[in-house]
């Protein structure tokens, strides 16, 4: 599921005896992010390199890489050898040449890297995306679009968006209404179901002359 900015303060605990910490602030959905990424670090490392090399300078370059340094809570200070202090890890993204906290990269990079790590798990039949435009720059929307239309080969795919550019890449058997109507009630209806053949046929033929779903939505808007 695709996962909003977050900053982490303490992150699940690891083997009983320790956590996993970040920045001082924000949502449990990304410190969740943090601690999959961990985890898949050291529980598959081959997949964790394949998804390094994805959204690395040879892929999506979203960030050079990745470090989780490990450390003990009251590391310099006289402790009992039989007592050790909780174990740490304080992830970090290298940038370029820059060591950079999660809490420092741009929101759309982080929105991106999150969504990215969850389109490839390989545990999941359903991905949920709520609106994955958002902080996006066209050109890696479009690399991201690109990954979802592969995966969505092997599992099901539901995103919700008010973006055309995404709407540009689907077909318009694949597009759902959500309304609420004056009860309150919410609806979905395909676009393609119970629309007039001549709407349908006019939609067709825009498609195959003139432009792009998301600019006939803009332009005309969908049959209700």
């Amino acid at each position: 599921m695709c996962r909003h900015l977050f900053t982490c303060q303490i992150l699940n605990c690891l083997d009983g005896d320790g956590a996993l910490v970040g920045p001082a602030d924000g949502s449990r959905a990304h410190r969740q992010f943090v601690f999959d990424l961990y985890q898949l670090q050291t529980r598959d490392p081959a997949r964790y390199a394949a998804y390094g090399d994805l959204v690395g300078p040879r892929g999506l370059n979203l960030v050079t890489e990745f470090h989780w340094h490990e450390t003990r809570a009251g590391a310099g200070r006289r402790r009992r050898a039989a007592a050790p202090g909780p174990r740490w890890v304080i992830p970090t993204v290298v940038r370029d040449r820059d060591r950079l906290s999660y809490s420092q990269l741009a929101e759309g990079t982080l929105r991106a890297l999150a969504l990215v790590f969850y389109l490839l798990d390989e545990d999941s039949e359903l991905v949920l995306l709520e609106e994955p435009e958002v902080g996006i720059h066209r050109g890696l929307l479009m690399s991201l679009l690109e990954l979802i239309r592969s995966e969505s080969q092997r599992k099901q795919i539901l995103i919700s968006t008010h973006a055309e550019s995404v709407l540009d890449a689907v077909q318009p058997e694949n597009v759902f209404a959500v309304k609420r109507d004056a009860r309150g009630t919410t609806a979905v209806r395909a676009l393609t179901a119970g629309t007039a053949e001549k709407d349908l046929a006019a939609l067709r033929e825009y498609l195959s002359r003139e432009g792009s779903l998301g600019e006939y939505w803009r332009t005309f808007g969908f049959p209700s």
